[in-house]
């Protein structure tokens, strides 16, 4: 499909998915307003909205064009209406490479932005999930990392001078002990050289000894990397044909 077809394709989806709906549905059994039987309700919905397999009520199954448009919907139009062109090319890419999305695959995770207490203080985690198949062939969504200021056990190293004596295991340590417990916040300069901050293993720690409480989660994102480009999914509810999971944002590969 050539440029200026696809363009016009997505200036009348503008338009489409835009204008808020005041008609009612009466494909069911009872009465909802067209925007939420338009709703892309749930990720599994998203991807299948993705992959051309689910139709919206307000595009014709019979259109040539149907695929283009299937994907277009996948937008949140409000984030993306300045980059036309981009999503134009991105919505080309991935029908016509017939690029598809699906729960067993790798490239993706979902980001969950939680609220939570540490000695009492609230405090913001980020914490990936992915899923992972198990040994017994089913699939189950574990933690890949979390990341969170209080997490940040020790700042970066700020004093090469700052040495254990070669002889201080003859002393059995005393000074190791006077940095523990004196002088925690120098702590990295009395560790090797290649070793780095760890945040996951900080979360484990202090969600294991109840230092950190998770108390709600606050916002939740998915990010994809498929057909070249990596994009970002979100809920974005409204009263229009475009609500629901949808891309808010994305970008094409540096290596394609």
């Amino acid at each position: 499909m050539n440029s200026s077809k696809i363009r016009k394709i997505y200036i009348g989806m503008l338009v489409l998915l835009m204008v808020p709906t005041t008609t009612r549905s009466q494909a069911l059994p009872f009465v909802l307003p067209d925007f939420y039987v338009n709703r892309i309700i749930t990720i599994d919905h998203f991807m299948q909205r993705f992959n051309r397999e689910d139709i919206p009520i307000f595009l014709d199954s019979a259109d040539a064009e149907l695929p283009y448009k299937q994907v277009i919907t996948c937008f949140c139009i409000d984030s993306v209406r300045h980059r036309g062109e981009e999503v134009m090319e991105f919505s080309r890419k991935m029908v016509d490479e017939n690029v598809r999305l699906d729960y067993a695959m790798p490239n993706y995770y979902c980001e969950l932005e939680c609220s939570a207490k540490y000695r009492k203080e609230s405090t913001t985690i980020i914490i990936r999930m992915v899923v992972e198949k198990s040994p017994q062939d089913f699939y189950s969504w574990v933690i890949a990392d979390a990341e969170g200021e209080v997490l940040t056990v020790a700042p970066n190293r700020t004093s090469s001078k700052m040495k254990l004596s070669p002889a201080d295991n003859e002393r059995y340590f005393l000074d190791l002990r006077d940095v523990l417990n004196g002088h925690p916040n120098d702590i990295a300069n009395y560790t090797f050289s290649g070793w780095t901050v760890d945040q996951t293993s900080t979360f484990m720690a202090l969600v294991a000894n109840k230092l950190l409480i998770i108390e709600s989660i606050k916002n939740m994102r998915y990010v994809f990397d498929a057909g070249g480009y990596t994009f970002k999914v979100q809920c974005i509810d409204r009263e229009t044909n475009n609500n629901g999971w949808l891309i808010y944002d994305f970008a094409k590969n540096e290596q394609e």
